[in-house]
């Protein structure tokens, strides 16, 4: 009877020992191999064309992390735009807030090698259908490990470099008729991780 107390008990110390430190491994790979560099600071500056009822404007734009907050127990860094992402093992989240003030995470980007559809919430309560997929880095002055590209049903895409973050985007108005839509493509960036 002692002997089978015993081995229970090495048992039990074993499974809480080893949970331990398996729990102590994924929480640090959130941080250690970022898809996309995320610290307070961090800033990539962009050229951006948007054509608006035939008009096109070139300006140059600033996308920065200026904070970040805990929100049920992950760190979360809003962006300049407003927006406020968190990974969690390979995956970029977005943070919203619906129309009765209620806060929810969505996914934005994930590491895969198949293509992979999923539903983006944008905006409070719309949600957007998006299909990413690993492709080949489109020519560029930075090196990274992998390119992937998210697209929506509205000729719209995002191609985001693994360490780089954003390379280029394209947005599309495509429901309300008109010809609008606007490109942003990176031309520098300075990050730490």
């Amino acid at each position: 009877m002692r002997i089978t107390l015993l081995y229970l008990s090495m048992f039990i110390i074993t499974s809480i020992v080893s949970e331990k430190n398996t729990c102590n491994q994924v929480a640090g790979s959130q941080t250690s191999n970022p898809i996309m560099p995320l610290a307070v600071g961090n800033f990539w500056v962009y050229l951006d064309s948007v054509v608006q009822e035939g008009q096109l404007q070139i300006r140059h734009d600033t996308l920065k992390i200026v904070s970040e907050e805990t929100w049920e127990g992950k760190k979360v860094f809003k962006f300049s735009d407003g927006k406020e992402w968190y990974i969690q093992h390979d995956t970029i989240y977005q943070v919203g807030t619906q129309r009765n003030r209620a806060r929810f995470s969505s996914p934005v980007f994930f590491l895969t090698n198949d293509a992979t559809t999923f539903n983006y919430v944008q905006g409070g309560d719309v949600v957007v259908q998006k299909t990413i997929s690993k492709i080949e880095c489109p020519e560029m002055k930075w090196k990274s490990e992998g390119c992937y590209k998210i697209s929506d049903r509205c000729d719209g895409y995002t191609i985001i470099a693994k360490y780089i973050g954003i390379l280029r985007e394209r947005t599309e108005d495509c429901y309300s008729g008109s010809q609008n839509f606007s490109t942003r493509t990176l031309l520098s960036f300075s990050t730490k991780r």
